[in-house]
């Protein structure tokens, strides 16, 4: 298909997760809740929030999230409830249990193939180390329920699991790495998770929707507030004047109307309760008190984007398009810091890759040649130059795809023993 500019996104169609038998469990569900939607008529639809799931396209109504809604009882969860009644939520939410959609389809379709192939998949297996002859990784050492077993590899070996653990496999037979040093929470804009919200995933979709945008601790608007186009103007440096990140810590600035339309922090729309851990006021002065950034800047933010909102023109400043776009009106207003100083909460901190060549396979770090018998891909894999300088949804799944292909074809050439 060739490659964009823009970069490229690739779904999947549902799957039917009784197909998969008990296996289905073993595959984390998706965080949002698209059947949601169902019983959401007459919220305002919002473009921004655009996604194709389910085989139809979602604009916004769904539970997103930031309010995963199984197996804990959060104020999300009652609150439907209440509207709803207990019998209609669980429906729903069982709808989306009973149909992967986006990643959790993809990695399904392909727990599939290889149980259709015969494959075997060991569950709470470790890799300990990898074995190595005469310079070629032949097999590799794995421990269950403290028993060590070795498993011989005709083809070679793939690497694609935990950053630490598998980066370890590889220096152990001179495989070469490359670490990174990135900052926190770059994969988009995050908003700080609400209280009781048990998930590891915090990003969510209110960030992107109408009647809101992201500003910086002066005030200011630093990106397009759609999809992931914030993320990498986290990394502005100031070097020559305050020598920090300009835009760190950030803030999420909404009105009313967001939580009247739309579904926030995964509550019903118009829902307010539980929401005291937002910073609120009364105008957009207030607001910035609260927030401790300055009122005025924030003012000139808000009537800015406000005037070109109203006048359906787009976003001149950082190329918002006019149609993803509320103006900030109705109080209260509310905020919330997204993105803390990364010194004070979470240090740069950094990642190890594995070297790798086209084929996927490992570069040994004194020869720089390929290590025979032994390939790398998904995250551990460093080819930031074939993802690109800012963030996609799903970029490393891809570029796990791609590389797997190419070193499973390299592998079927190369037969060891």
């Amino acid at each position: 298909m060739g490659s964009k500019k823009e970069g490229r996104s690739i779904t999947v169609e549902p799957f039917p997760a009784a197909s998969l038998g008990d296996w289905r469990y073993k595959i984390r569900q998706n965080e949002f809740y698209d059947h949601f939607e169902e019983v959401m008529e007459g919220q305002e639809h919002n473009p921004s929030l655009g996604m194709v799931s389910s085989g139809k396209r979602t604009m916004g109504v769904s539970v997103g999230l930031q309010g995963p809604l199984r197996g804990v009882e959060t104020v999300a969860l009652r609150l439907w409830r209440e509207r709803l009644g207990a019998q209609a939520v669980d429906a729903l939410i069982k709808k989306d249990e009973e149909e992967f959609v986006a990643g959790a389809a993809y990695i399904a379709y392909m727990l599939q193939a290889m149980i259709q192939r015969g494959i075997e998949v060991r569950m709470q297996t470790r890799a300990v180390r990898l074995v190595a002859e005469d310079g070629r990784v032949v097999g590799v050492v794995v421990s269950h329920q403290g028993k060590e077993e070795r498993i011989r590899a005709n083809r070679g070996i793939m690497l694609g699991g935990g950053l630490g653990d598998s980066w370890r496999l590889a220096t152990g037979v001179g495989g070469e790495v490359y670490s990174k040093i990135r900052l926190p929470s770059l994969t988009g804009f995050d908003v700080t998770e609400a209280p009781g919200i048990t998930s590891n995933r915090g990003r969510n979709y209110e960030m992107r929707a109408r009647h809101s945008m992201m500003v910086n601790r002066n005030g200011e608007r630093f990106a397009s507030e759609e999809a992931y186009q914030g993320a990498t103007a986290l990394l502005d440096f100031d070097a020559l004047g305050e020598h920090r990140f300009k835009n760190l810590p950030s803030y999420y600035i909404f009105d009313t109307n967001l939580i009247e339309k739309y579904s926030f922090a995964g509550r019903p729309p118009g829902a307010t309760e539980g929401l005291d851990w937002l910073a609120q006021g009364s105008t957009i002065t207030e607001l910035a008190q609260n927030l401790n950034i300055p009122a005025a800047q924030l003012e000139a933010t808000v009537a800015n984007f406000n005037e070109h909102a109203r006048a359906g023109t787009g976003d001149p400043d950082h190329h918002r398009t006019a149609h993803t776009m509320g103006p900030l009106e109705k109080a209260p207003f509310y905020g919330v810091m997204a993105h803390k100083e990364a010194p004070d909460t979470d240090p740069l901190k950094g990642y190890t890759c594995v070297v790798t060549d086209t084929n996927g396979q490992v570069v040994h770090y004194n020869t720089k040649e390929p290590i025979p018998g032994l390939y790398a891909t998904t995250q551990l894999q460093e080819h930031q130059g074939v993802l690109g300088v800012g963030y996609q949804a799903g970029l490393h799944t891809a570029q796990g795809h791609a590389f797997s292909l190419l070193a499973a074809e390299h592998a079927a050439e190369k037969k060891l023993v």
